[in-house]
């Protein structure tokens, strides 16, 4: 989970000094990756990324996967609580 924080703490860190939004970033980046990754088939990265972009309309959610993870850990510490 600390991973999880710090990568949101510096993508935070970056968009305060951007004046390019994610949109705007992935507008120009698309591009490139798109040709990079011609002839390349990875099944699973694309239907968790198409997932990801309907649900969200990002490409990447840390800040979503950072809560995530706080409430699996949290439900996990309830159990063990009510558990004694």
């Amino acid at each position: 989970m600390s991973g999880l924080a710090r990568d949101a703490i510096e993508r935070q860190r970056r968009r305060d000094a951007s004046d390019q939004s994610d949109r705007d970033w992935w507008g120009e980046i698309s591009p490139v990756l798109t040709t990079a990754m011609a002839g390349r088939d990875y099944p699973i990265a694309n239907r968790v990324s198409s997932a990801l972009g309907e649900a969200t309309g990002q490409a990447a959610d840390p800040e979503g996967a950072l809560q995530q993870a706080t409430e699996v850990l949290l439900a996990g510490l309830g159990s063990v609580i009510q558990g004694r």
